[in-house]
């Protein structure tokens, strides 16, 4: 899967790896702010081509549908 195809989908995945650290609820999270997040944690993506979920490297695994 190419770079460009998971940055949209970023937004939505830190969105769940967060959701409980929000609170009240600001800005949505830009492709930037994810990356920044996912770098500063250690957390690794992985992504399923048969299933197209894109899956963080975290305790809960969240997972995001790509495609």
């Amino acid at each position: 899967m190419r770079e460009d195809q998971i940055l949209a989908h970023l937004p939505a995945l830190i969105l769940r790896l967060t959701a409980a650290d929000r609170g009240v609820a600001g800005e949505p999270p830009t492709a930037l702010d994810a990356v920044e997040y996912l770098r500063a944690s250690g957390i690794t993506l992985t992504y399923d081509a048969v299933t197209k979920a894109l899956t963080a490297g975290t305790e809960r695994a969240e997972r995001i549908l790509i495609g």
